[in-house]
């Protein structure tokens, strides 16, 4: 896989597959970061689509990237404070853990026509405003980089040149 440049998303993956992913990545077999395009955070909400607290903090461990879904089964309620949650509880999960969170938590939208989502791509805005309330716990620079500098980096970083 490293051979070819491959990024491994483990979005939609059933939780064995990641860990055997996660057991790949510990082995050198694969030494890419990894990364969740689109979830939700088991902790926040217990959804069939959402990924364990133990595997967000495994995926980041890699270097890799959550992003957090706008699917709204995914989330607690179907708003954006819901999303701000699991930002927040996202974060602040994988600080425990001794990872910058902020630096590995991104907006992973699902826009692709078939779900429900909370906003659709015209309110993009409304999540930073959101998530720029103080009860999330997020200064600016963090607020940054989870709407998109995280992204963007990611994909400068990991995808061939």
């Amino acid at each position: 896989l490293d051979s070819h440049s491959i990024t491994i998303d483990l979005a939609h993956a059933s939780a064995a597959l990641i860990d055997d992913v996660l057991e790949m990545h510990g082995k050198g077999e694969i030494s890419h970061p990894l990364i969740v395009s689109h979830t939700g955070i088991r902790g926040v909400h217990d959804h069939r689509r959402n990924i364990s607290d133990d595997h967000a903090v495994a995926i980041a461990a890699t270097g890799g990237l959550i992003g957090i879904t706008l699917f709204a089964p995914g989330l607690p309620r179907a708003d954006l404070a819901a999303l701000g949650e699991s930002i927040s509880y996202t974060v602040k999960l994988l600080d425990d853990a001794g990872l910058d969170g902020a630096r590995h938590v991104a907006i992973g939208s699902d826009f692709d026509g078939a779900v429900r989502t909370v906003i659709d791509a015209s309110g993009w805005q409304r999540i930073t405003g959101e998530i720029m309330k103080p009860v999330y716990g997020l200064n600016p620079a963090q607020v940054g980089w989870i709407v998109g500098a995280n992204t963007r980096n990611f994909f400068a970083k990991n995808l061939p040149a």
